[in-house]
């Protein structure tokens, strides 16, 4: 996963970005690294998320800024719903569904 052009929030100029993801009804929200001063972060991590209702829960993308003497600043929020068939791919956010789990890519 990457963003590009994310807005200068540091006093430095820069962002310390870092991606959340969560299926709403879930509490294992999983969290990439931060990424220390990038404005076009990239992450290859990979999350798997168990899906249970797939017909009544949607994925929580959220984008933060990092900061160590406030708190972190939300930057963007997606929600995205889960597809009806086990075996899908959704381009914008590289999400992989199989088989009721979530592969964040």
């Amino acid at each position: 996963m990457k963003a590009t052009n994310l807005p200068k929030t540091d006093l430095t100029g820069l962002c310390d970005p870092y991606v959340t993801v969560a299926i709403d009804g879930n509490f294992d929200c999983q969290k990439t690294q931060i990424k220390k001063v990038e404005l076009n972060p990239v992450w290859n991590e990979s999350f798997y998320l168990p899906v249970k209702d797939p017909q009544n829960q949607i994925i929580t993308v959220s984008l933060f800024d990092f900061n160590s003497i406030a708190s972190d600043q939300l930057l963007e929020k997606w929600e995205i719903p889960i597809p009806d068939n086990d075996d899908s791919i959704n381009e914008k956010f590289d999400f992989f569904f199989y088989k009721k789990k979530i592969k964040l890519l």
